[in-house]
């Protein structure tokens, strides 16, 4: 039992540990804020226990390591009372959280909570980090409940609600996760001083979650949260990362002088996070896309081989560079470095992605290898299926009933998941109705709306909606007052001008009178106009594009009278580009 004079004792010994361990937890935690070193040695001639060690003032050195072995000590020293052992484990989990251990740290923690009588203010700082420590552990069910403990006794503490966001986001819930971070940003505007570096952070938090809500308006909320952070604390690297991420993602739903305005912006943003952080991998392949939306594929790919130099051993990292390399048609590199990605970390996608280099170079049976190898590695990897069917539908028309076959599979397994995967499988099955000699309209034009309406974004789908439309034109369709439809120049480019002077011709089998007349002139127009466009395609592109455009404008003049010229120009034409525009019905004046 103890005496009434232990008890007097402990508690005198308790309030001077208790005492100095607040003063040592103020807001910046164990640092220079704490007390100074005389007036701990002061403590400590007053008679105070060695609990007091743990709060020497190398803690504002950061010797996180130091500080848990000392409080440790003092947590285990017989004489210590329940508000010695609180204090100190409290500091132990501070440290220990430092020091990322943070199942060490949440030990001692619950240790410290477990004690009755525990001061508010301490109690509120345990549960803080008590939370924080959960975060580490990826917890985020008990890191919620801790940090809204610790609201409950500190209603508008910053730090709390910024962790407590965090936690939110972990478990999905980004709608109360976005109220945390206004009501961070809310509280620090009515307290500026030393908040506004808290509140910058809060707005890139609300910036990425718009962000990840897609669209439009998600991403010019994202944009303007992250001006908002570069605002209130212009050396933050995730605002200018952010913004910068933003404004590509924008550009790429924009087309013209706004897209190219967008690109500029985040090339500007992502040199501005280069300068506050040379190392920021992110900044390097943020440039890289800028600099392709600008139409500098050279320089971008600089910026992702630089990435890689800044992190040699990150697969990731070389993938982006791999694609870079691919985008910017230097396929035979390409194929070197997804080799060296598959080297590091293969993966199905990866592999999948290295076949579809490998069939544009011609190396099928390479491809296959790589399409094999997926395929071992993840059995319902739909990518497998669809590297396998545009491997069979590149070796010609006999292998299009295998290739539809693949093609079926990667739809079947991409219907509740992967839209971009599962559109890609749709195009080349419409392009097998449409080339293959099939005579199902209805399914060839259902298969390449259905591929648009998946991923607008890439051209050769419209391309492929409008080939349906001139393969199957009837003479109903041309008398009905609903236009060209995907056939109409959206983009100035070669390619749209080929594929509007096809309709055109097409159009005119049909038409009578003026209208043909009319047709025939709108063809040769359209001809003319691509192949002004030639020389700005890719480079890939342009030989075929080239023979196309100047067999169309011949068989167009042919039509409006000028058989001799037309002649001369379609008689130089190849053997591919003649069968090219038969398959489409494309080939002579007369209707069939």
């Amino acid at each position: 039992m103890v005496s009434p004079w232990h008890a007097r004792r402990h508690a005198r010994l308790s309030a001077t540990v208790v005492a100095i361990a607040l003063a040592a937890a103020s807001p910046g935690g164990c640092t220079s804020s704490g007390p100074t070193q005389a007036s701990l040695s002061a403590g400590l001639q007053a008679g105070a226990i060695r609990e007091a060690e743990c709060y020497k003032l190398d803690m504002a050195q950061h010797a996180w390591a130091a500080i848990a072995a000392t409080c440790q000590r003092a947590a285990t020293n017989p004489h210590a009372t329940t508000g010695d052992f609180a204090v100190a484990n409290y500091h132990i989990g501070r440290a220990r959280n430092e020091l990322k251990d943070f199942a060490e740290s949440a030990a001692a923690l619950d240790l410290a909570l477990a004690m009755p009588g525990v001061q508010k203010d301490l109690r509120r700082r345990i549960l803080l980090t008590s939370g924080k420590a959960r975060l580490g552990l990826r917890d985020f069910p008990a890191a919620i409940e801790a940090l809204n403990g610790a609201l409950v006794l500190g209603p508008n503490d910053l730090e709390t609600t910024m962790q407590l966001g965090d936690a939110h986001l972990g478990i999905g819930r980004s709608d109360l996760a976005e109220r945390d971070f206004e009501k961070v940003v809310a509280l620090a505007a009515a307290d500026v001083g030393q908040q506004v570096r808290i509140a910058a952070v809060a707005e890139t938090r609300l910036g990425a979650i718009a962000i990840s809500a897609g669209g439009t308006d998600g991403l010019e909320r994202a944009a303007r949260h992250y001006e908002a952070a570069r605002k209130l604390d212009a050396d933050n690297v995730d605002a200018w990362l952010g913004g910068g991420a933003a404004s590509v993602q924008l550009a790429g739903l924009r087309s013209g002088a706004e897209a190219q305005a967008l690109y500029e912006q985040a090339a500007n943003a992502y040199r501005h996070a280069m300068r506050l952080a040379p190392a920021a991998v992110d900044a390097q392949t943020g440039m890289g896309a800028a600099l392709f939306g600008l139409g500098r594929p050279g320089e971008a790919v600089e910026y992702y081989a630089r990435a890689v130099e800044l992190a040699p051993t990150s697969a990731p990292r070389r993938l982006d560079l791999a694609r870079a390399l691919r985008r910017a048609g230097r396929l035979a590199e390409a194929e070197r470095t997804y080799d060296q990605v598959n080297r590091l970390e293969a993966s199905a996608r990866s592999l999948f992605e290295t076949a579809d280099v490998q069939i544009a170079i011609g190396a099928n049976e390479r491809a296959r290898e790589s399409l094999m190898a997926a395929q071992k590695l993840d059995p319902a990897f739909s990518g497998a299926f669809l590297g396998l069917g545009k491997l069979l539908f590149s070796e010609g028309p006999q292998h299009f009933p295998a290739a539809r076959d693949q093609f079926r599979e990667a739809d079947r397994l991409t219907r509740s998941g992967d839209n971009t995967m599962r559109a890609e499988a749709l195009y080349f099955l419409s392009r097998i109705e449409t080339e293959g000699g099939g005579k199902d309209a209805r399914l060839a034009v259902s298969y390449a709306e259905e591929a648009i309406a998946l991923d607008p974004g890439p051209p050769q789908y419209r391309a492929q909606a409008c080939l349906v439309r001139i393969r199957f034109l009837s003479k109903d369709d041309v008398r009905r007052p609903s236009g060209a439809g995907p056939c109409t120049v959206s983009d100035d480019s070669a390619g749209s001008h080929l594929l509007s002077g096809m309709y055109h011709l097409r159009a005119a089998h049909f038409a009578i009178g003026d209208d043909r007349k009319r047709n025939w002139e709108s063809a040769y127009l359209a001809f003319s106009a691509g192949q002004q466009k030639v020389e700005t395609s890719a480079e890939a592109e342009r030989r075929i594009l080239r023979e196309r455009l100047a067999f169309g404008e011949g068989l167009a003049l042919y039509c409006v009278g000028f058989a001799d010229v037309g002649r001369q120009a379609t008689s130089q034409a190849s053997t591919d580009v003649r069968a090219y525009f038969d398959t489409f019905h494309v080939a002579r004046c007369e209707a069939y």
